[in-house]
C-alpha cells in the first residue's frame, strides 16, 4: 500500500474512533482523534525507517511505547462510550453508583498510568535522538525536552491545589508555547530525512494539544498578570532555550546540509575561507556554512565539540600548515566519530599523496585554483551535490527494491 493511502486510511480511522466522544464536546473529540493521529503516525514512521539504509537505532521503544499508548487512550478515553454506543444502552444505574464511590482513586489511577506511558515516550523520543545524533536526531531531543516541561505543566493541573483559575490558565498557556515550538522540532525532523509519517505525526501532535484559548490568553495576560505568572513563563523560556543547545531554530528553515571548513588560520586569507563559504551559502541545498573566522565564540575546544557535530559535511583545506595543525586535526576526528563525510580541498604546492598522513584519499575532492576560483568553487559544489544525490538515495527507503516486488 502507497504512503498516502496509508496515512489517509491512518487518519481515517482515528477519527471514526472517538465519535461517541462527540457527543460530550467537539474539543474533547478533536483532541482524542490527533492523539491517536499522533501516536499511529510516530508507530508508522519508526516502522518506515527499519527499512531504511541509514539503519537508524533504538527504534524499539519508538514503536512499542505508542502502541500501548494508543491503546491505552482507545481503551479508557474512546472505548467505552464506543461499547455503550454499538450495544445501544448504558450500565445499570446501581454500577454507576459504585463507580462513582470508587471514581476518585480510579481517576487518579488512570493519571499514573498516562502518565508513566507519556514519560516512557518521552524517554523513548531522547535515546532515539542521541543514537541517531548524526541523522538529525537532536531535533527530537529537543522535542522530548519541551514535551517534557509541557507534560510536567499538565501533571501539575491534574492535581490542583489551591490554585485559582488565572493560574490554571497561565500553565496552559505556556504549555502551548511549548507545545508549538516542540511540534516544530519533530515537524522539521520527518523534512530532513525525508518520512511524511514523522511530519504528519508532528502536525497531529501541534493540533491535539493547541489550545483554542488565544484570546483568552492576550486578555488574562495584559490584565491579570502577576508574579507567579511570570515564573511559570520563565520556566517555559527556560525549557525552550535548553532545548535550543540542541538544534538552530533560526536556520531551521532553510533546508539544505550544513557545511563545516577546517583550515589553518595563517591560511585563511590566501585561501578565502571567506569566499568559500559565501559561494557556497548561495547554493541550493547548502544551509549553513560554518568557519572560525564568522563562527567561533567563547573557547575553540569546547567551540569545535559543539559545532562540527552539527554538520553534515566538511571541508578539509589541505594546506601545508594545516596538516600540522591539532585543531585541524581535532575538527577531522570529530568529523569521523559523528559520521561526516569529508571533501578534501587540494592546496597549493601539494599532491594527493600529501594527505594520506592523515588518512584522507581523493575519494572525493576539488583541487584549490587561485587563478580560477569561480570554476574552483563549482567543481566543490558538484562534489557537495554528488554526496547529496547519495544520501537522497539512500533516503528513498528502499522504494526500488518495493517497485521490482510489485
Amino acid at each position: 500500500m502507497q504512503t498516502r493511502k496509508k496515512i489517509l486510511l491512518v487518519v481515517l480511522i482515528n477519527f471514526v474512533l472517538p465519535l461517541p466522544v462527540l457527543f460530550q464536546a467537539f474539543n474533547i473529540y478533536f483532541d482524542y482523534a490527533l492523539n491517536l493521529s499522533f501516536l499511529a503516525l510516530l508507530v508508522f514512521g519508526t516502522i518506515d525507517l527499519k527499512t531504511d539504509k541509514r539503519e537508524f537505532k533504538a527504534l524499539l521503544l519508538m514503536k512499542i511505547i505508542p502502541i500501548i499508548l494508543y491503546i491505552y487512550y482507545i481503551i479508557i478515553q474512546v472505548g467505552y462510550p464506543l461499547v455503550n454506543t454499538i450495544l445501544g444502552f448504558s450500565l445499570p444505574l446501581f454500577f454507576l453508583q459504585f463507580i462513582v464511590g470508587i471514581s476518585l482513586n480510579l481517576f487518579r489511577l488512570m493519571l499514573i498510568i498516562s502518565y508513566s506511558f507519556i514519560f516512557l515516550l518521552i524517554f523513548a523520543f531522547v535515546l532515539f535522538g542521541f543514537k541517531n545524533r548524526r541523522y538529525y536526531g537532536n531535533h527530537l531531543i529537543a522535542f522530548a525536552i519541551l514535551y517534557l516541561v509541557h507534560t510536567i505543566f499538565n501533571l501539575i493541573l491534574d492535581f490542583p491545589l489551591t490554585f485559582n483559575d488565572v493560574f490554571n490558565l497561565i500553565f496552559i498557556y505556556a504549555s502551548v508555547i511549548l507545545v508549538s515550538i516542540s511540534a516544530s522540532y519533530l515537524i522539521f525532523f520527518g523534512q530532513r530525512i525525508r518520512t511524511l509519517y514523522f511530519t504528519l505525526s508532528g502536525f497531529a501532535f501541534f493540533g491535539a494539544i493547541f489550545a483554542w484559548w488565544v484570546f483568552e490568553f492576550i486578555r488574562y495576560i495584559v490584565f491579570n498578570i502577576e508574579i507567579y505568572h511570570l515564573i511559570v513563563i520563565i520556566i517555559a523560556l527556560i525549557g525552550i532555550v535548553v532545548s535550543g543547545r540542541f538544534i538552530e531554530v533560526g536556520t531551521t528553515f532553510k533546508r539544505g546540509v550544513r557545511v563545516f571548513i577546517t583550515h589553518a588560520v595563517d591560511d585563511y586569507g590566501r585561501y578565502r575561507i571567506n569566499d568559500i563559504a559565501h559561494f557556497l551559502e548561495k547554493q541550493k541545498g547548502i544551509r549553513y556554512v560554518y568557519y572560525c573566522e564568522a563562527d567561533l565564540t567563547g573557547n575553540i575546544d569546547a567551540w569545535m565539540q559543539k559545532t562540527v557535530p552539527r554538520c553534515q559535511l566538511l571541508l578539509l583545506m589541505s594546506t601545508e600548515k594545516s596538516l600540522s595543525s591539532a585543531d585541524c586535526v581535532t575538527e577531522l576526528n570529530l568529523a569521523r566519530d559523528t559520521g561526516l563525510t569529508i571533501i578534501p580541498i587540494l592546496g597549493v604546492g601539494l599532491n594527493w599523496d600529501d594527505l594520506k598522513k592523515l588518512d584522507v584519499h581523493r575519494e572525493i575532492g576539488a583541487s584549490f585554483d587561485p587563478m580560477e576560483f569561480e570554476d574552483f568553487c563549482n567543481k566543490l559544489y558538484q562534489q557537495i551535490q554528488i554526496y547529496k544525490k547519495s544520501l537522497n538515495q539512500i533516503a528513498e527507503n528502499d522504494q526500488p527494491e518495493k517497485k521490482s516486488i510489485n
